[in-house]
């Protein structure tokens, strides 16, 4: 019998998804899909090639994507976010009101600056403080399967929560 060699290799996952892309769909199929489009080839693929990620699959509001570390991935996620809120005049300019006005953080564009403020920000800086121990001593499968396990209960609360 011959044995058969198999290669493997380490690899950090990112996924992405739009939160609210149904509803998007249902006021404006045309437009969202538009713009989803749109921001695909201007943000997220660009966000890919500069931190050398390859793109795996694409669903209709999601990505998954391929990296060579975890601190890539972080570094991308948090680089496609922050160019898609520069790039999105409307988020710009609700999130700014919403800093004068306590009345206006309840709009979803002024939502999503915040979110990217309060969730983004603090994970790019932990990463890149903690690169090191994220590359080496973290590869441990258990230790990443129970950090997802207890992110995706985190991100269940505050969805939610956000209801």
């Amino acid at each position: 019998m011959t044995e058969h060699r198999v290669q493997r290799r380490l690899a950090a996952i990112l996924a992405a998804d739009v939160v609210g892309y149904s509803a998007l769909m249902e006021r404006a199929e045309e437009a969202t899909y538009a713009e989803f489009e749109r921001l695909k080839c201007e943000v997220i693929e660009l966000g890919l090639s500069r931190h050398n990620g390859r793109l795996i699959k694409t669903t209709g509001d999601g990505a998954l994507a391929e990296f060579a570390s975890p601190s890539a991935a972080v570094r991308c996620a948090s680089s496609v976010w922050l160019a898609y809120i520069w790039a999105s005049e409307r988020s710009n300019s609700a999130w700014a009101a919403s800093l004068f006005s306590p009345a206006r953080r309840s709009d979803p564009n002024a939502r999503l600056g915040w979110f990217v403020i309060v969730g983004t920000i603090p994970i790019a800086v932990l990463g890149a403080v903690f690169q090191h121990s994220i590359e080496t001593s973290l590869r441990d499968l258990r230790i990443t399967g129970t950090v997802l396990i207890l992110f995706g209960l985190v991100l269940a609360v505050a969805d939610r929560k956000a209801e």
